[in-house]
């Protein structure tokens, strides 16, 4: 065990070397740390405001809703190439020395612990968030110890999902259905209600508030936990802790009993997400696309001359990789999110609200297409074309696909909602144009900090950045606002999203002249 405390002291010490080595980085992090610091002030001093119980539902049917999407993943990653908690360099420093098998899977499970962590300092921002709706700093704490809690057991189901079914079709069709058949549960029993009430929103939140989140695994039972703390029920806030607990034993059990060594399974993920990071690292394209889907022929033709090109191939590998063309399935979350929550609302909810909603989720969750990958590969550099043309049209088929997702999320709810049709358009230009200013936003962190800023603990600092250039067009959108001339006021707001889009990808264009971004560089 000394080893293992001497390994995990020797990591931080030498992370925390690297940090002082870069004093730009050094200052990120701290004004990262001060923005949480205040973020978690400001909901221990504010007095919980009164808000009603329909809006802490809401809040158990969005938490629920989050962790479903790691379960999900969880599941198909373990019965495809599994999970692991172990870099290489855990396996040829651990795997080979003579260290009992137990204290490596507990170091294993306190690394991965700590990325759970970093991984929810989101969380810990929405302090301001928590205080409207009459919550205060402990249920913020409570709600972030329940999602790191879910990312470890969800890792280690991955794990036990890879280990049972490896190689064994029987086995993987079987934890399909069981992966599936409470869903299924949950379908019922919301149909039940929706039976006696018939109002769908009405028969939601009667679902949770009467505990139909118990059928799910994991993601199901943390959000029953706080649901019952915050409501007093403390019995059954204990059961539901304790059957989560519980399922984290039984994975680990499997993990450890159903192999007598269980290096080689782990072993396997392992090198899957090493080889990964080092096709990135070497700019292996080919490498880092590698799928065992079906590739659909399609009818669509490359078209198009010098960087327009470009464009079109994006196009033509959209249409033979998606079903649906350029909306995936986060377009698709996203659209239907958007019209459900319209429709349940009967018209209460605006279209600006919605909006404001749609721009906050964007900010995590923007990616920046098949335009980054261009820059892994050499033809991009050799169009002899100026750099700024051809980072808007190796980004157009990015910048279409959002445009698409936000006509759909603000055009639609006009069938069932009174919203005033200008207003939804200029909601959805505002959106469509914010989404290519974060696809610019992220392009030039990859010019200026050699990485995308948005991942891990710098996500803080992302999020400070994107406020701070929004200011002037929120300013200029909430005086024509308060003059009455709301639609001025989204038309401004496109405008300086506009104009900070096309700054950004003209700030970007240096990465096609010198490649001097670090993961375009190889590495002996």
């Amino acid at each position: 065990m000394n080893s293992i405390l001497y390994l995990m002291s020797r990591i931080i010490k030498n992370k925390f070397r690297q940090l002082l080595n870069k004093p730009a980085m050094v200052i990120l992090y701290l004004l990262a740390i001060a923005f949480l610091a205040y973020s978690l002030f400001y909901s221990f001093s504010s007095p919980p405001r009164q808000a009603g119980s329909e809006n802490i539902q809401w809040l158990f049917v969005f938490f629920a809703f989050y962790l479903i999407i790691f379960y999900y993943s969880a599941v198909s990653k373990g019965l495809s190439s599994g999970s692991s908690f172990f870099d290489m360099s855990d396996v040829n420093l651990l795997f080979c020395a003579p260290v009992n098998p137990k204290h490596i899977l507990a170091y294993g499970i306190c690394s991965q612990a700590g990325k759970s962590l970093l991984g929810g300092i989101f969380l810990l921002l929405q302090g301001s968030t928590f205080v409207s709706l009459g919550l205060n700093t402990l249920d913020l704490l409570l709600f972030f110890g329940g999602y790191v809690l879910s990312l470890l057991l969800f890792e280690f189901m991955s794990l036990a999902i890879y280990i049972l079914s490896n190689q064994k079709e029987t086995i993987k069709r079987l934890i399909k259905v069981i992966a599936l058949l409470p869903f299924l549960l949950l379908l019922l029993f919301f149909l039940n209600n929706f039976q006696r009430s018939g109002d769908l929103k009405l028969a939601l939140l009667s679902s949770v508030e009467k505990g139909a989140l118990k059928f799910l695994p994991v993601a199901g039972w943390i959000t029953e936990s706080l649901r019952n703390y915050l409501s007093g029920n403390i019995r059954e806030m204990g059961l539901s802790l304790l059957l989560t607990l519980l399922t984290g034993v039984l994975f680990l059990a499997v993990i450890i009993l159903y192999h007598s060594d269980y290096y080689e399974d782990v072993l396997v993920a392992t090198e899957t997400a090493f080889e990964k990071k080092r096709a990135i690292n070497e700019g292996d394209i080919n490498a880092i696309s590698n799928t065992h889907k079906k590739i659909r022929k399609g009818k669509r033709t490359l078209e198009g001359l010098g960087s327009k090109a470009i464009f079109y191939k994006h196009l033509l590998e959209s249409s033979r990789s998606n079903r649906f063309f350029l909306l995936d399935g986060s377009s698709f979350l996203m659209i239907a999110g958007a019209n459900i929550a319209a429709f349940f609302s009967k018209g209460d909810i605006s279209p600006v609200l919605l909006l404001v909603i749609s721009m906050y989720l964007q900010s995590f969750f923007i990616g920046t297409g098949r335009g980054m990958k261009e820059l892994y590969s050499h033809y991009i550099y050799l169009i002899p074309e100026s750099p700024f043309k051809k980072i808007i049209w190796s980004n157009g088929e990015i910048i279409a696909k959002h445009i698409l997702e936000s006509l759909f999320m603000f055009l639609l709810p006009l069938l069932f909602t009174n919203w005033n049709p200008v207003t939804v358009l200029l909601c959805a230009l505002c959106r469509s144009v914010f989404s290519i200013f974060l696809v610019s936003a992220n392009l030039l962190s990859q010019r200026i900090f050699k990485d995308v800023i948005s991942q891990g603990f710098l996500l803080i600092i992302y999020l400070l950045f994107i406020i701070f250039v929004m200011i002037p067009g929120v300013i200029a959108a909430f005086a024509f606002y308060m003059a009455g001339k709301l639609a001025w006021g989204l038309f401004a707001l496109s405008l300086w999203e506009a104009f900070l889009s096309l700054l950004f990808f003209y700030l970007s264009r240096g990465v096609l002249h010198n490649s001097d971004i670090l993961t375009l560089q190889k590495k002996n």
